[in-house]
């Protein structure tokens, strides 16, 4: 399923990342990388907010569904 799926105060795995070359190096970028754990903070309007890392992170549902945990 896709971090977009998730709900609030889930702790998850990322196991993949998925669209075109540019987006998947935006992500990893972003600290997004197969393996590393993920929190779902909260989900506000169009936004997901994440704990990645020690960083909070708000990243679009668009974005959120490349995410796959």
């Amino acid at each position: 399923m896709s971090i977009s799926m998730a709900n609030p105060g889930d702790s998850l795995t990322i196991i993949r990342i998925s669209g075109s070359e540019k987006i998947k190096a935006h992500l990893q970028n972003l600290g997004f990388i197969e393996g590393e754990p993920v929190l779902i903070i909260n989900k506000i309007s169009e936004n997901i907010i994440v704990k990645i890392k020690g960083v909070f992170l708000a990243i679009t549902y668009d974005l959120a569904r490349k995410i796959l945990v």
